[in-house]
């Protein structure tokens, strides 16, 4: 199924950790690839992470960029995975300052300034303002946008006391958003140029440290809602932040390779 050992790339970017592996020799299987997917993405039993990133050779872009969730679902984008796939891509024999990716939601283009990267984005579809939802009893303000996958934007006065799972989950599995589901992102505003957030992620079914789509989808509904003015700072759970411009949808982050190793053939068979 697999040579014994399969090589990867720890990389991390906003807040989120991905195992990248580099198939453009075609060395894995993707007939049973997604199942072995949770057992190397737990924690403190293999290398653990938010999610894994496949490449593939692509005729037209430098690489063809798949994402896979931790519980083994393949999701159309995640752009923390894009930054932190850019900030690999030296070591993947790619070195050039502007690298493209193609994925299911289109090409795209990002720029390497060190750890420092900028992505271009396709535009934000479906917008749906001000969605009355029935939660508990109790009529929730929400706002629907599709950043590459499904987001709802909740906004809170302070999102630091807000149970986040457990609301989060709710509104996730809201009968409104069925049959897909929904991202959650909570969002305070901070100034007319700065907001915080915290996101609920499908597929990983918890809080994460950073959401790049969500941070796109919050940035994008403040500016419609003008309550802030683009560019807009964005920060995130766990401290990091990102800079998006909704006039030409780009978002500007950092990405960095944490180490590079070797899967076993065991970590498959789990």
């Amino acid at each position: 199924m697999y040579l014994k050992a399969l090589p990867f790339i720890k990389v991390t970017g906003g807040g989120n950790d991905f195992i990248l592996i580099d198939n453009r020799k075609g060395r894995v299987n993707m007939d049973d690839f997604p199942a072995i997917i949770p057992s190397i993405c737990k924690r403190r039993f293999s290398v653990g992470a938010d999610g894994v990133i496949l490449l593939t050779g692509a005729e037209n872009a430098d690489f063809k960029w798949m994402y896979f969730n931790s519980d083994g679902s393949e999701a159309p984008f995640c752009i923390n995975g894009i930054l932190s796939t850019a900030s690999a891509c030296q070591v993947l024999g790619i070195r050039k300052d502007t690298v493209t990716f193609a994925t299911s939601c289109g090409t795209i283009k990002a720029e390497i300034q060190k750890e420092k990267i900028k992505v271009f984005l396709p535009p934000p579809r479906d917008i749906r303002l001000n969605q009355e939802l029935v939660l508990d009893d109790r009529y929730l303000n929400s706002h629907y946008i599709n950043t590459g996958v499904p987001h709802t934007v909740i906004f809170n006065e302070s999102i630091e006391t807000i149970p986040v799972v457990e609301m989060g989950r709710k509104v996730r599995n809201h009968q409104f958003f069925l049959p897909d589901g929904t991202n959650v992102d909570f969002v305070q505003v901070l100034n007319n140029a700065e907001l915080s957030i915290r996101t609920y992620e499908r597929g990983i079914e918890g809080e994460t440290l950073s959401c790049g789509t969500g941070a796109f989808a919050s940035a994008v509904i403040s500016t419609l809602l003008r309550l802030v003015s683009s560019p807009v700072r964005v920060n995130t759970r766990g401290g990091s932040y990102f800079v998006i411009d909704t006039s030409n949808n780009s978002l500007e982050g950092v990405a960095r390779i944490v180490y590079t190793g070797e899967l076993q053939e065991a970590l498959w068979q789990k």
